[in-house]
């Protein structure tokens, strides 16, 4: 019963990892897609070209937790650490940046890691938390988005320095616009009044923290109806913070194709594909942005043999 929450701390154990451009860490949703299959680490690391593997288990009972975690050598399957830590729920959080550090400093040198504010502050506690994990799950339809919209709308009242939950306020109000715009028979001023309701989120979630990743990339994206320079610098900015982050990277790419700078969009497209390689989309863009630079390529088709997973647009 503990399955959203353990995805939880492994997106943040991930995200802390991902902020060190030395590194190639692979993303959620390629990574995720091995939870709770008898796949071997060398299979898994044969399949997404990594050469460590970071797993591990959660237990709750009442107020204490129990995390593993092991660190394993895709190779030959051997076992560079391993740790088993037992505290307080409370302790959750310090628990996820002591286990990302841990193996941040086994693979990295110190002169290739990152310090200080990568962008990401942890949550107010636990449940708020859990609460937003289970908002997020729910936006994409209308009526789920809606739901989601009201959940956040509670987390925000409760704890209203939850820049992440305004964050992903603003995710959901824009998938609401959406929904809105798609239906044709919504008045103007209420797709309008969805859209000022993102921008008034996203401007929150920056007041509280003005690193916010998602939050600054929506504030750029809000920004096109004046031309791309914003959004460009939004990406960017991010970027700098998150250089694993499949959709920065395609987003980045994209901008760089539309610019005509062709080989700057070949090469972010390259990283996104390297660290999504789960991706139908980067896939594509991958093979579109490099036609005619270079003269072999793996067979599509047995590519997406290897990732049989449905498409996903969502951000």
């Amino acid at each position: 019963g503990q399955t959203l929450l353990a995805d939880g701390i492994a997106e943040s154990i991930l995200h802390v990892l991902a902020q060190n451009e030395e590194l190639l860490v692979t993303s959620r949703k390629s990574s995720f897609m091995f939870r709770d299959k008898a796949v071997s680490a060398a299979e898994i690391g044969r399949i997404l070209n990594v050469q460590a593997l970071l797993e591990g288990s959660i237990q709750i009972v009442n107020d204490r937790l129990r995390v593993t975690s092991q660190l394993i050598r895709t190779s030959d399957q051997a076992h560079i650490w391993s740790n088993v830590y037992e505290a307080p729920l409370d302790d959750l959080f310090d628990i996820n940046d002591d286990i990302a550090y841990k193996v941040r400093d086994l693979i990295l040198p110190r002169s290739q890691q990152v310090t200080g504010h990568q962008g990401q502050q942890h949550p107010p506690s636990v449940p708020a938390f859990r609460l937003l994990l289970e908002a997020r799950e729910l936006i994409g339809e209308a009526g789920p988005t809606e739901m989601a919209i009201r959940l956040i709308g509670v987390i925000v009242d409760t704890w209203p320095d939850y820049a992440d939950a305004w964050a992903w306020m603003a995710v959901a109000y824009e998938a609401h616009w959406r929904n809105l715009r798609d239906s044709h028979v919504v008045a103007d001023s209420e797709i309008a009044d969805a859209m000022n309701q993102v921008i008034v989120a996203q401007d929150k979630a920056l007041e509280i923290d003005p690193h916010n990743h998602l939050a600054t990339l929506l504030r750029g994206r809000s920004s096109l109806g004046s031309g791309s320079a914003n959004l460009y610098a939004a990406v960017d900015t991010v970027l700098k913070l998150a250089p694993n982050d499949p959709r920065v990277l395609e987003w980045l790419a994209d901008l760089y194709y539309g610019d005509a700078n062709f080989e700057m969009a070949a090469e972010h497209i390259a990283r996104a594909r390297a660290v999504e390689p789960v991706d139908h989309d980067i896939l594509w863009k991958y093979f579109f942005y490099n036609c005619g630079r270079i003269s072999e390529f793996p067979i599509v088709e047995t590519q997406l043999e290897e990732y049989p997973q449905r498409r996903d647009n969502a951000l």
